[in-house]
């Protein structure tokens, strides 16, 4: 049974577009606040019509880069589909190297790496 992610970039200034028939579309992204120490985390889950099924956002200790934090805040957004009870799910965000990893299907020896594992463990 192949996993039910897909990862999608998202591209500057897109429209948005509704996720294939009976999946949930995640959007996620993050904003650091380097002289905070801190990072912002978003995640809106959409069905298929655009009605939006559920929110997060957090502030949290600043991970040691960009990408780490797009790379949390994307695990964050596939663990509240999945809590609640959305498995069928279309992953989109603007970081083009944690995309590529998503897609690749398997994790990177970079930082991030264990959460891209995870990310692919939990869509299994």
């Amino acid at each position: 049974m192949g996993s039910p992610l897909r990862g999608r970039l998202l591209q500057p200034q897109a429209v948005w577009t509704p996720p294939s028939a009976l999946c949930f579309k995640i959007n996620f992204d993050s904003a650091t606040f380097e002289k905070k120490g801190k990072a912002g985390l978003g995640v809106v889950i959409q069905n298929g019509v655009g009605q939006v099924m559920a929110l997060l956002s957090q502030l949290i200790p600043l991970p040691h880069s960009v990408i780490e934090v797009e790379a949390l805040v994307a695990q964050q957004g596939v663990e509240l589909a999945l809590e609640l009870g959305f498995y069928n799910i279309d992953l989109e965000g603007d970081s083009a190297g944690l995309i590529s990893s998503l897609n690749d299907g398997y994790g990177t020896l970079a930082q991030y790496g264990r959460i891209i594992t995870y990310i692919h463990y939990l869509a299994s």
